[in-house]
C-alpha cells in the first residue's frame, strides 16, 4: 500500500498493488513433489523416506519398526504380461500400502519392487503381528489387468524393531534387509524378524 500525493483540499488516497505469485508457488510445489515422491507410485522416494525416518523420535513406551516388502516373482509378471502390467502391479500395491498405513506410518518405495514402512509399536510382538496382518492383506489382494487376466500378488516381508533411540536408519534397514532375504529364501510370502542391531553390537563388546 502506497500513499498517493494530494493537495491540502483533497482527500487522502492509497494506491494498492497486487502481485500474483500463484504460478511461482505452484512451480515450487512441483519441485518439492519431484524431489520427495516417486513419480510412478506416489509413495516417498528412497532418499526422502530415509530422511523422514531419521527425523522420527521414538516416543516413551514404544519402539520403532521397519518393514521391507518385496513383491514375490515380480520378474515373472513382467515376462508374462509385459512391463505395463508390472507398472500397474507396482501402483496398485503402493495404493494398498497407502490405504493401510496412511494414518499410522511412513511408506516409501526404496527399490524396483521393494517398499518400506516405518511405524511405532508397543513391542516386538505387536510389530510382528502388524507385519503378518500386512502380509495377509497383500496376499488377499487381486490386481485386475483386463477382463481376462488378473494377478494374485504375494509379498515377502523382513522386519526390524528397536526401542533404542540411538539406533540409526542404516542399522534398522540392514537387519530388515537380512530378514527379508531370509523370507525370500525360505518359501516367500512370509514374515521374518531381524536381530536387534544395538544388542548385537553390545554383545561384541
Amino acid at each position: 500500500m502506497i500513499a498517493t500525493e494530494h493537495q491540502a483540499t483533497e482527500n487522502k488516497g492509497m494506491l494498492i498493488v497486487f502481485s500474483d505469485h500463484s504460478e511461482k508457488k505452484r512451480y515450487e510445489r512441483e519441485l518439492v513433489y519431484q524431489a520427495t515422491v516417486d513419480d510412478l507410485t506416489g509413495l516417498y522416494n528412497r532418499r526422502h523416506f530415509m530422511q523422514m525416518v531419521q527425523n522420527q523420535t521414538i516416543p516413551d513406551g514404544l519402539g520403532m519398526a521397519l518393514l521391507l516388502f518385496d513383491i514375490d516373482d515380480f520378474k515373472l509378471i513382467n515376462d508374462t504380461y509385459g512391463h505395463l502390467a508390472g507398472d500397474q502391479a507396482l501402483v496398485d500395491f503402493s495404493n494398498k500400502i497407502l490405504q493401510v498405513y496412511q494414518n499410522k506410518g511412513i511408506a516409501g518405495r526404496v527399490g524396483g519392487e521393494e517398499f518400506a514402512v516405518c511405524f511405532f509399536a508397543e513391542d516386538k510382538r505387536a510389530a510382528l503381528m502388524e507385519a503378518e496382518d500386512s502380509r495377509t492383506t497383500m496376499s488377499d489382494y487381486k490386481i485386475i489387468l483386463n477382463e481376462h487376466d488378473s494377478i494374485q500378488l504375494t509379498a515377502s516381508i523382513g522386519i526390524s524393531f528397536t526401542e533404542r533411540r540411538e539406533v540409526t536408519f542404516e542399522d534398522l534397514y540392514r537387519e530388515a534387509d537380512e530378514a527379508l532375504y531370509g523370507s525370500k529364501n525360505s518359501g516367500k510370502n512370509r514374515v521374518s524378524l531381524g536381530r536387534e542391531p544395538i544388542l548385537r553390537e553390545s554383545m561384541k563388546g
